[in-house]
C-alpha cells in the first residue's frame, strides 16, 4: 500500500452476513478492533506477555468467523 491509500471502514453499516469479501475483510477487522478496545484486553497490552501469540490468534479467530459468517468453508 503507497503512502497516501487507506482503508476507510464505516462501523455503523458493518454487515453481520456479509456478502462480499469487501465486506467479510470489514467485518474481521471490525471485530479485532473491538476486541483490542475492549478493557481487560487493554490490561493485557499493557502488560505484555505473549502479545504476539494472541494477536495472531485474534487476527485467525477474526478471519474464520468472518468468513464463517458469511457461509465460506472454514478449514480446521
Amino acid at each position: 500500500m503507497s503512502a497516501g491509500n487507506h482503508m476507510e471502514v464505516d462501523v455503523t453499516s458493518i454487515p453481520v452476513k456479509p456478502t462480499s469479501a469487501k465486506e467479510v475483510r470489514e467485518l474481521e477487522i471490525a471485530l479485532i478492533i473491538g476486541t483490542l478496545l475492549r478493557p481487560d484486553v487493554i490490561q493485557e497490552i499493557l502488560h505484555p506477555r505473549e502479545f504476539t501469540t494472541w494477536v495472531d490468534s485474534l487476527a485467525v479467530a477474526a478471519g474464520a468467523l468472518a468468513r464463517d459468517k458469511a457461509g465460506y468453508p472454514i478449514p480446521k
